[in-house]
């Protein structure tokens, strides 16, 4: 330390160390909580998740870093992620990005405080990929990884509360939800591509993707990202209104069932 003798005698320089932290990794992804002692330790927080695993992995060669994107969403991240749960919207608001995902063709299952997604479509045992993502990645010639002709795996796993993870036959993405204030939320996805594919899924882009920036209507922009965006700011528009009233929530697993499981956690940590 400069001067530090003259300046500051004999320091303690012990007490002067960075907060400590608890950290724990899962599945070659490393996880931070501020927090030392926190509610759940991380092996109560990650559960049960070697039940509904999925194989990708960081340090076989199979995958590499493609990019990262940015969005910008004018809603509390609460929203967002209770939007990211609903398996009733799926099919209507996603019918052209993800496929006609109506509540009795997806379900979400919990494990722990997080949720896993998986699409029941089709015979046999629950996939992580939709009927319509297979077809678009067949026309398209996108390269899959080997051995995920069958991804019997979710397809998205919400990590509570802010981290969202993507497993697909094509690759894989991580998302992190970043509360910037009680109506911000940004939102950064990090994508891995299988090795050797040119260019990637995703580009580096300085600037995050906002609405507003937008040429055409969010619904014939082709991503699923930007059509989520358009409904949970409006959701956040309508709940400013007087006239804002909770409604009921749609039933089951593949509809609006998990959103009552996010709440109750959620409640856990709010101080009555």
């Amino acid at each position: 330390m400069t001067n530090e003798e003259e300046c500051f005698g004999q320091l303690a320089k012990g007490d002067l160390s960075l907060n400590p932290a608890a950290l724990g990794t899962y599945k070659g992804i490393v996880f931070v909580n501020p927090d030392k002692l926190p509610a759940d330790d991380f092996t109560t927080w990650i559960a049960n998740m070697d039940d509904e695993t999925w194989p990708h992995s960081f340090t076989d060669g199979s995958m590499r870093y493609s990019g990262t994107m940015s969005y910008e969403m004018h809603c509390n991240w609460k929203i967002f992620y209770e939007n990211a749960i609903d398996g009733y919207h799926l099919g209507y608001l996603h019918d052209n990005t993800l496929g006609k995902l109506y509540p009795d063709r997806n379900i979400w299952k919990p494990v722990g405080r997080n949720v896993v997604w998986y699409s029941t479509e089709r015979e046999g045992e629950p996939q992580a990929k939709t009927v319509l993502s297979e077809q678009i990645a067949e026309r398209s010639s996108v390269i899959a990884l080997e051995g995920h002709e069958n991804p019997t795996y979710p397809g998205v796993v919400m990590l509570f509360p802010l981290t969202i993870v993507s497993p697909s036959p094509w690759g894989m993405y991580i998302s992190v939800l970043e509360p910037v204030s009680p109506e911000i939320t940004n939102m950064r996805v990090y994508s891995w591509t299988p090795d050797g594919v040119s260019g990637g899924m995703m580009a580096e882009d300085t600037q995050p993707v906002r609405l507003i920036d937008l040429e055409g209507h969010p619904l014939e922009s082709g991503n699923f990202q930007i059509e989520d965006m358009w409904i949970v700011e409006k959701i956040q528009r309508n709940i400013r209104s007087p006239y804002f009233k909770i409604g009921p929530l749609a039933k089951g697993d593949g509809a609006e069932g998990p959103i009552t499981h996010f709440q109750d956690n959620l409640l856990e940590f709010v101080p009555l």
